[in-house]
């Protein structure tokens, strides 16, 4: 019976049919026909094994097949490939992976299948053992797994094994593969911030014990070591009875400058943001922490914060402080000594005042000083070696931590109003309007001298601005941020010269707060280029020489000092670290071991 043409209404119409299902179907249909031993054109040949396969369906499940079957090599026209380097066994699975897309993975496979899946190009089994692996990852085998992983370049293997290390180092150091590590690794190890331990002193302890595994070999790595041993934050009987005692230490020129240091840092003498080292930074693990402090400002409604803030830039936590009793006066200055916040001056609105608190940080209280020579609002001050400058048009003085007096200062050549301040190689720097003229002046200090000198130096063209810059100084470096511009520009004393290789900030900070962080510049808060009030924090890093957001204020603010000191964050949430009881015991060790280990050192 013959049909007429279907009469549709629209001629154009067109539909695209797609079978989600037929892929699938076509995989089975093809492991059918390999069960079936139906249409073979090819076999692949290791050891002794025979595996009868069909050329496409390798070709198109691995490029290393596509290659050997697509080019001019003799086995893309022969009907037989001899393979070698692999098990029959592994070349079995694979295979069968090319027809299945299914593969089991198992303890006693997965480092051949894992190499094969490399070698014959299948990089989802690949991943799919590294996966495995991830899961399967033990203290008796982490450093194994890492060593690896870095053969075949698996860099998301290597880099969770290697963190599953630092998360597990106290169990993995009792393995023989942790005795048996490289120097270069355990350097990368001990060094690492993340390093899982409750006390800075496991650390050393974990270097002693391998220095020990092989001390007549490895007593030259020692001084290496010690460089990234966070000695500042070790407790100080141990440092008397464990580490000074140390027939290693005692003969190390290295190690004695690093107990001087410490001893530098305790007692305020180290300006750890000039030379700043990763043996000033404290891990996570240990509670402690170098977070930011925020002190009075002004909200979004103009109305002024007499709260203080202390956030955390690793994890964004923020936690609320003791608040000053007198509160956080507008006018006054904020400086960190001896880890201690000291706040002086200020203005209720009605009476400057000549009040100086501090804030001590191990106890969270305030404590009221004694007062300034001078009422002073609007002021600048900074600390160096024990000493706090409070700068202002009324004149300079001095707080000596040591004897808690405060003396008058050598008289500035210009007055200044609205100044910045910072401590850079010995000297205090100011930068400020000059009550005569309200021309910018740049002046530095010298505490040996008691002598102010204006700086010889042309002030760019862009300082000459109607906002005095905030100065801060990092690496011996100093660095004038402006508020109403995002450019920043650097001036190095040594050379006195002015650098102009410093990026521009992220956004306008007008209003915002600058402080020192870990050697870097942190600028915070203020209102930004829309005229909004920001609660962004960004970060300049003189070694990358760039800046990056790094976290938030508590809220937006602006007109708030902010600074930095370190604060015990949480508990120590570290494992514990149990010595060999002759741990420390170095009676062994001869005067020629130790003139190696100088040579070596020197060499």
């Amino acid at each position: 019976m013959d049909y007429e043409e279907l009469d549709l209404v629209d001629a154009d119409y067109g539909y695209t049919f797609h079978d989600s299902s037929f892929g699938n179907r076509i995989l089975v249909g093809l492991n059918e026909l390999r069960l079936a031993r139906k249409f073979f054109d090819m076999t692949v040949c290791v050891g002794l094994q025979r595996f009868s396969c069909h050329r496409a369906v390798l070709a198109s499940a691995s490029d290393y097949f596509r290659s050997m079957f697509g080019g001019m090599m003799k086995e893309s026209f022969s009907d037989q490939v001899t393979i070698f380097d692999v098990d029959a066994s592994i070349m079995r699975l694979l295979i069968e992976f090319c027809y299945t897309g299914q593969i089991e993975i198992k303890t006693g496979n997965v480092e051949r299948l894992m190499k094969a899946a490399d070698l014959f190009q299948f990089p989802t089994v690949k991943d799919a053992c590294s996966e495995y692996l991830s899961m399967n990852l033990h203290p008796s085998n982490s450093l194994n797994i890492e060593r690896f992983a870095k053969e075949l370049s698996c860099y998301a293997l290597e880099e969770a094994s290697f963190n599953y290390t630092l998360q597990h180092i106290v169990e993995v150091t009792y393995s023989k593969d942790f005795t048996n590590l490289e120097f270069d690794k355990v350097l990368q190890i001990v060094s690492h911030r993340l390093l899982n331990i409750d006390k800075e002193e496991h650390a050393y302890e974990i270097c002693l014990f391998w220095i020990k595994s092989d001390l007549s070999d490895r007593i030259r790595y020692f001084d290496r070591l010690m460089t990234v041993i966070r000695f500042p934050f070790i407790r100080r009987i141990y440092m008397l009875t464990k580490i000074e005692t140390n027939t290693l230490v005692r003969n190390s020129r290295l190690c004695t400058d690093f107990i001087k240091e410490s001893k530098s840092f305790t007692n305020s003498t180290l300006d750890r943001h000039q030379k700043p080292s990763i043996r000033i930074q404290p891990r996570p693990s240990t509670g402690l922490a170098e977070v930011l402090v925020t002190l009075g400002g002004c909200d979004n409604n103009c109305d002024e914060i007499t709260t203080v803030g202390c956030i955390n830039p690793f994890n964004s936590h923020c936690r609320g402080l003791a608040t000053s009793p007198q509160g956080m006066r507008r006018g006054f200055s904020a400086v960190v000594m001896d880890n201690d916040i000291f706040v002086t001056g200020g203005s209720d609105g009605i009476r400057i005042s000549n009040s100086s608190w501090r804030y001590r940080s191990k106890l969270n209280e305030w404590v009221e000083m004694p007062p300034m020579l001078q009422a002073r609002e609007y002021h600048a001050s900074v600390s160096m070696k024990n000493s706090l400058y409070v700068v202002s048009a009324e004149g300079c003085e001095k707080y000596d931590l040591e004897t808690g007096v405060w003396t008058a200062l050598a008289t500035m050549p210009y007055a200044v109003n609205d100044c910045s301040l910072s401590a850079c190689r010995d000297k205090v720097f100011c930068i400020g309007s000059a009550v005569l003229n309200n021309a910018l002046s740049f002046q530095v200090y010298c505490p040996k001298l008691d002598e102010w000198t204006v700086l010889d130096c042309l002030l760019p063209s862009f300082c000459q601005s109607s906002f005095v810059p905030s100065i801060s100084s990092v690496c011996g470096i100093l660095y004038f941020i402006h508020e109403d511009t995002t450019r920043v520009i650097a001036y190095d004393p040594l050379r006195e010269s002015w650098l102009d290789h410093v990026p521009p900030m992220l956004q306008l900070h007008l209003g915002g707060s600058v402080t020192q962080y870990q050697g870097k510049i942190i600028v915070s808060g203020g209102y930004d280029e829309r005229f909004g009030l920001s609660d962004a924090a960004e970060m300049y890093d003189p070694d990358t020489k760039s800046w990056s957001l790094i976290g938030k204020l508590p809220h937006p603010m602006f007109w708030h000092n902010c600074v930095s000191l370190f604060r015990y964050v949480s508990a120590p949430r570290g494992d514990y670290y149990y010595a060999p009881p002759n741990l420390h015991d170095f009676s062994s060790v001869t005067n020629n071991l130790i003139a190696t280990k100088e040579l070596d050192r020197k060499t």
